[in-house]
């Protein structure tokens, strides 16, 4: 029987952190009503999850979905060299080096890129901190 998991990633101060929980399946939905959870009780909402199997007998490698992330701006190389910003020089040069053709840009909890893979996914987001005290 296989054991699996949510890997939910918070950035914190100048470290990124994780939290992971069981779960029974792959479910999306599930997945994001704990992250506003996780938001609730911890005061910081993760900025994304993925999903992890764990088959008996087939070596010490998961199985890993795609990233989710909560909310987010998905951008082209191109568009980001287009915007011409002076602060992009530095991360425009390393997604060159690396191929990474595509950015998702999040801001929970503060602006941050990552490179977006085939596979990934933005999610519609609702910040549950928001939600819970009536600012949305």
């Amino acid at each position: 029987m296989s054991t699996k998991h949510i890997r939910f990633l918070f950035d914190a101060s100048f470290k990124s952190t994780e939290y992971v929980v069981e779960t029974s399946s792959w479910d999306v939905e599930a997945a994001a009503g704990i992250a506003h959870r996780l938001t609730l009780e911890r005061g910081v909402q993760p900025y994304a999850f993925w999903f992890e199997s764990r088959e008996p007998g087939h070596g010490p490698e998961p199985k890993i979905s795609g990233t989710y992330y909560l909310g987010g701006k998905l951008q082209t190389l191109d568009e980001l060299r287009a915007e011409n910003d002076p602060s992009a020089v530095i991360m425009i040069h390393h997604l060159e080096a690396r191929g990474i053709e595509r950015v998702v840009t999040t801001n929970c909890p503060c602006l941050a890129s990552f490179p977006f893979r085939d596979g990934d996914h933005i999610l519609e987001w609702e910040p549950a901190i928001e939600m819970s005290i009536g600012l949305r």
